[in-house]
């Protein structure tokens, strides 16, 4: 029951069980899997995930060996030979259960090791502070309580990976107007109008008036209106000191005030304020200060199968 609620806690983070780390010759055939209806057999006992009992498995097997042919017990080796058979399908369970966890864990691992790195390279070391939260004196595993420790292990790593997600869903690495090619990069160039070199804090996506205009992250609007020579423009907050800006568009389909998740739309399009053209020129600053979003695009193309 305890591993079939880590597998449906860990299913919700994309991660399934590696059935392919059993070797060919494994009693585990099928999959793991829990509230689904599918099972695995594992040395002659059935597990069906959370609604499982796996003593409940070993009961049905002793009435089945109950209504055979009783044993001999006066037959020390006979006897000897029944309950060893007991105690290998009990240990063939544990020990097909506690690679399952094992895989589990390793599986989130990586996934909380790849938002870390991310984070480290967008220099967003504060917001990674929990991927290095980590310490205490060295325990060994009493065998005894390997299980345990196994369950407690995948908990723990499900939790982080958790928090590790929360973080990253409020970093702005998704692209605000998807498929549409950039037409002006972030740095200096020659002003469109003037003709002379300037400072462009953002980057301009070339999109057809009314383009949808999405959500680089979660995040809370703090300005949604006309805003000098951005046009109409909304603002995000993302926390940690992030700000996004969508500008010049023709319409704005969100307000000040509201809570907004990664790819929600907040506008559209379009070409008010100072611009030459339908686009959407896009910002991201981190405490004030303009930076280039192209590293967080890189990232979030990197991370994608992990958010």
């Amino acid at each position: 029951g305890r591993v079939g609620k880590l597998i449906d806690n860990a299913r919700q983070f994309g991660i399934e069980p590696d059935t392919a780390e059993n070797p060919a010759d494994s009693v585990t055939t099928g999959s793991v899997s829990s509230g689904t209806g599918d099972s695995s057999s594992l040395g002659g006992f059935v597990l069906r995930g959370s609604t499982s009992n796996v003593f409940a498995a070993l009961s049905a097997k002793a009435t089945a060996w109950v209504q055979t042919p009783a044993p001999d017990i006066a037959n020390y080796a006979e006897t000897q030979n029944l309950f060893q058979d007991v105690l290998a399908r009990i240990e063939t369970v544990n020990s097909s259960q506690r690679k399952l966890l094992d895989g589990l864990r390793r599986q989130a691992s990586e996934k909380i090791g790849k938002i870390a790195k991310v984070l480290s390279g967008l220099a967003l070391q504060d917001e990674a502070a929990w991927a290095q939260a980590v310490g205490g004196p060295y325990i060994p595993v009493d065998p005894a309580n390997a299980f345990d420790a196994h369950v407690d292990a995948l908990d723990a790593s499900l939790a982080l990976l958790a928090e590790a997600k929360k973080t990253m869903a409020q970093v702005p690495v998704a692209n605000p107007v998807k498929g549409a090619p950039l037409s002006s990069p972030f740095g200096l160039r020659s002003d469109p109008f003037l003709g002379h070199e300037s400072m462009h804090s953002g980057l301009d996506f070339k999109a057809p008036t009314g383009a949808p205009v999405l959500a680089a992250a979660d995040g809370k609007v703090i300005d949604a209106g006309r805003n000098g020579s951005y046009g109409n423009m909304v603002e995000i907050d993302h926390g940690n000191g992030i700000v996004t800006r969508y500008a010049h568009l023709s319409k704005i389909t969100s307000n000040s005030g509201d809570k907004i998740k990664r790819g929600e739309k907040v506008g559209e399009v379009g070409s008010t304020g100072r611009s030459t053209g339908p686009h959407l020129h896009y910002e991201i600053r981190r405490h004030g200060q303009a930076v280039n979003p192209v590293s967080f695009l890189k990232a979030g193309r990197s991370i994608a199968s992990s958010l």
